[in-house]
Parts: C-alpha cells; structure tokens; sequence
C-alpha cells in the first residue's frame, strides 16, 4: 500500500474513534425519572437474592447525574427513599441524593469497604475490613452501633425478621439484632465467608471459601443442610422456585433443592463464578471472571445463550424487563437481551466496573473503581 494511502487510512481510523469518543449521550427522559418511587435496598434487590428490579427500563441511556470520589468503588450502590448510599475503598461510607448526586453526608469507617450495605427502615447495614458491622442512620450519617468480629467483613448484609445476616473473614456467619447490634447467634464454618446472605422460607444461605454452601436456620442458626462444591464460594446465592443458586470457582453452576439441599443440576461455566446469579422467567443467568455471561434453564442447566467480552466478570447480572445489566473488567456497563444475549446496548465509563450495578427511581447506578458513580436513565422520545 502506498505510504500516503496509509496515512490517510489512519487519519480516517483515528477520526472514527475521536468522534466515537466524543459521541452526545443521548438526552434522558427527566419526567419518567422523576415519576418513579422504585427502590433497591439490598445488594440483590431483595433478601431472596434474587437479582432482578421492579421495573422494565429500555435503552438506550444517557447520564442523568455522575459523582467522582476519591476511593475506588467495588461495594454495590443500594437506593432508598432519598439516597443512592455505597461504600470506597478508602473506607467512606457515601450518601447521595438519588435525583441530583448532591453528597447527603459521608460516614468514615477504619478500614477499606468491600462490602454492599443494606438499607432497612432508617438504618443503613455495611462491613468493613476493619471487621467491623456498622449500622448507621440513613438519614443523618451517624454511627450507630458497630459488631465486632474476628477479620475483615467483606459480606454484604441482609436484613430479615429484625435480623442483620453477615459473614466474616473470621469464618464465622452472625445474626445480630438490627435495633441494638447484639449478637443473636454465630455458626462457625470451615474458612472466610465472603458470600452475602439469601434468606427465605425460614432458613439463611450462605457459602464460604470452605467450599460448602450452609441452609441456617434464620432463628437459632442450627444446620438444615450443607452442600460442598468443589472450590471457594464467594458469591451470594439466589432462592427462587424452590431452588438455590450460585456458583463456584469450580467453575460450576449449581442449583439445589433449597429445603433439603439435594443437588438438581450441575453446569460447567468454563471460568471460575464469583458473582451471584439472577433469576427470572425460567433463566438463571450467571457471570464469569473468564469474560463470559450465561443464561441457563433453570430446570435443566441448559445453556440458553452465550455472551462474551473482552475483560471478564466479577459483578453480578442484574435483570431489568427484558434486559440483563452487568458491568466488566473491561470498563463498559453493557444491557444485554434477557431472551437472546444479544448486546441491546454498552457505554464506557471510567474504571472497571466490580460493583453491581442497582436498578431504581427509573434509572440504573453503577459504580466503578475509578472512583465513580454513574446513573443512566432511559433516553427521551425523539420529535
């Protein structure tokens, strides 16, 4: 090729990715926005853990607001009445205004947070590497009570029955009151539980890096079941239709009878699962630190479909309508078709993104370890 043929290729090349760059986000529909009361109180949605939103959003999206902090973001944002409240991990525990991203107030915890806090009544529930459980007013930013435990608490709590389920790097999973943070009972298991809790039909699930997923009994904490997988346990499972999911980095999919804790089906994902699942419709959907996302028959463990990307997986899919929202290593919040895989959208944003991402008050938040919070709202009707 031509020396000169070759510049004016890559003059052309370098346009199309400035241009691409420098594309207008789309304009966001502020009155559909503003009309919305959903919220998301828990790193799932739910206690179930579940992982699927109230509401059905459409892309395309365009940024309704962005914050910038200082400390990288892989706590999950949760979305209350007034506030969009996530955790750094410089270890600030950060309350913005859902509609605006005014900082509402900023609590300072003694270690890094990994953790997603839970938002119950008006007290917000985080853990901390410096192993410590805080409950902290969700309105004023005021400590409290902290629980102490034996190593850093990088699980996320759940809240059910006047309870706070959480594990810790102590090996040990707690109940604690929620009003006072007196400890209800303990359960020691075989190494760290990073896993969040799901908590339905009277018991709590939760796995450990032992490689076993434990069924409690959410009042006295006794056993009902326990399941070994074959490696770590790091994700929260989900309980949906009388099943229990999650995944291993035995690359595995697991579901089980969630009364007795019988394995249904198996599915070798190809890459290690530290992300919880998502249920809805007959699908289970389930991210990989390999770079891929599946969509599997909840009956069967048939593979529906496949997506791929280029960085891997470490936050957890979240469904919205037809759409599963998941954020990558690589840097993009993507909307993929629930039914077909089909990418329906992606953006680039500054910073992987770990945390998954919330879905409330019309709009999607997610985090990213650029320090950022992004929230996306559907765009408004063209005329």
């Amino acid at each position: 090729m031509p020396p000169l043929k070759k510049l004016v290729l890559a003059g052309l090349a370098a346009l199309t990715v400035w241009f691409a760059g420098c594309a207008k986000t789309p304009e966001v529909d502020r009155a559909a926005f503003a009309g919305s009361a959903a919220q998301w109180r828990f790193f799932r949605g739910g206690a179930a853990g579940v992982g699927t939103a109230a509401e059905a959003l459409k892309p395309p999206f365009g940024v309704l607001w962005k914050f910038k902090g200082e400390g990288g973001i892989r706590s999950s944002p949760v979305v209350g009445a007034e506030a969009v409240i996530f955790g750094t991990l410089d270890g600030s525990v950060i309350a913005l205004d859902r509609t605006s991203g005014d900082e509402l107030w900023r609590f300072k915890a003694g270690g890094g947070i990994v953790s997603s806090p839970c938002i119950a009544g008006e007290m917000v529930f985080i853990g901390s590497d410096d192993g410590s459980v805080y409950a902290i007013g969700a309105k004023t930013g005021i400590e409290m009570w902290r629980f102490r435990t034996g190593g850093a608490v990088r699980s996320s709590p759940s809240v059910a029955g006047g309870a706070v389920y959480v594990g810790s790097h102590d090996t040990k999973i707690y109940a604690l009151d929620a009003v006072t943070g007196e400890k209800k009972w303990e359960f020691e298991t075989g190494d760290w539980v990073d896993s969040a809790a799901a908590v339905a039909g009277g018991l709590v699930y939760m796995g450990s890096t032992d490689g076993k997923m434990y069924a409690l009994d959410a009042e006295t904490g006794e056993p009902a079941w326990e399941f070994r997988a074959e490696d770590n346990i790091h994700g929260a499972p989900a309980a949906a239709g009388g099943r229990l999911h999650f995944g291993s980095w035995d690359r595995r999919a697991y579901a089980l009878d969630a009364r007795t804790g019988k394995l249904l089906w198996e599915r070798d994902l190809g890459g290690q699962v530290a992300a919880s699942p998502a249920v809805k419709g007959g699908k289970v959907f389930h991210a990989t630190y390999g770079g891929a996302v599946y969509a599997l028959d909840v009956e069967t463990g048939g593979v529906l479909w496949e997506f791929r990307n280029a960085g891997g997986f470490d936050a957890s899919p979240v469904i919205s309508g037809g759409l599963v929202l998941i954020g990558g290593y690589d840097g993009r919040l993507y909307a993929l078709d629930a039914e077909t895989g089909n990418q329906a959208w992606s953006v680039r944003v500054k910073g992987d993104v770990r945390a998954t991402c919330a879905v409330a008050n019309g709009a999607v938040y997610a985090g990213t370890m650029g320090g950022r919070v992004y929230v996306f709202a559907p765009a408004a009707a063209s005329h």
